[in-house]
């Protein structure tokens, strides 16, 4: 599973989207690792939970990436998520954390033959629907 996403996360193990949201609600600026054009692969949450079910009722089995298949910057994410959320905050850029991984892109095309699965949910929307519930 690749930079899974969803309501209720725990801070304390959170990835960038659940520390950026955090920081939006307390309208603190959004803290950016690097340059910010590094890139990552989100999934939903409720995609992961779709992904299992396909893998459960298939016949199949093996090692399948549980991914949305696309990649965004970081910058991209951030800009998104202002605009869901409505707010203007400073981003910073701070020295990019050693061992950060650049691009992280999964390729699905395994899950999607074997298991009849592919990542439904789109980001803006479930970020959307976690801020009106």
């Amino acid at each position: 599973m690749f930079n899974v996403y969803g309501k209720g996360q725990n801070d304390q193990y959170a990835g960038v989207i659940t520390k950026f949201l955090r920081n939006i609600i307390d309208d603190k600026p959004l803290i950016i690792y690097g340059d910010g054009e590094q890139t990552r692969d989100f999934v939903s949450i409720n995609d992961v939970v779709n992904a299992f079910d396909c893998a459960i009722r298939s016949e199949k089995n093996g090692t399948y990436n549980i991914a949305g298949g696309e990649s965004l910057s970081i910058n991209s994410l951030a800009e998104v998520m202002l605009d869901v959320f409505g707010k203007k905050l400073e981003i910073i850029h701070k020295e990019m954390q050693k061992g950060d991984i650049r691009h992280s892109v999964a390729d699905v095309s395994f899950a999607a033959s074997e298991l009849g699965f592919s990542a439904t949910r789109k980001l803006k929307d479930e970020l959307s629907s976690i801020y009106h519930e």
